[in-house]
């Protein structure tokens, strides 16, 4: 009995060795377990990794088809759509990219709109400063009573950021 206690605890003592060295960081991916990829300068797709809350979710586009549709000048396209639950409203999840094209070449210009469906084909919203400019969708202020400090917001946008 006690060779296999003290099997045990160097059996314990050796596992918890290593793993600790800074030669080697583990990637870091979205809750989905995949790398979060945007577009680099130049135009070429590159895998980035970043960490983002668990409460983010990759817009797909089925969702953000219908969001690049609405965005005018031409040309211009979204870049790493998230989508979060609002807290705040019972039907309403907000969906925040980058906007990427003429005009928005540097990073930094996330737009935030509001959709009443995870996955699109409902009623979309403009929420913010930038999604009102380019968008042809109705102000979700005005609207629905949404804000850009309604539970959500902040956290999408820093998941698209």
């Amino acid at each position: 009995m006690r060779a296999s206690a003290a099997a045990l605890l160097i059996f314990l003592a050796v596992a918890g060795c290593g793993g600790d060295s800074d030669e080697t960081a583990p990637e870091t991916t979205q809750p989905s377990g995949t790398p979060v990829t945007g577009t680099l300068d130049g135009g070429f797709a590159e895998t980035l990794t970043t960490e983002v809350s668990p409460r983010c979710e990759s817009a797909g586009s089925e969702l953000t088809t219908p969001l690049a549709n609405g965005i005018e000048p031409e040309g211009l396209r979204l870049i790493d759509a998230y989508v979060v639950k609002s807290r705040d409203h019972d039907s309403i999840y907000f969906v925040s990219a980058e906007i990427d094209g003429l005009g928005y070449e540097n990073e930094g210009d996330i737009a935030t709109w509001a959709s009443t469906s995870r996955y699109g084909g409902e009623l979309l919203y403009a929420v913010d400063e930038l999604a009102n400019k380019l968008s042809t969708l109705r102000d979700g202020k005005q609207v629905a009573g949404l804000s850009v400090n309604d539970d959500g917001v902040a956290v999408s946008r820093d998941c698209a950021a």
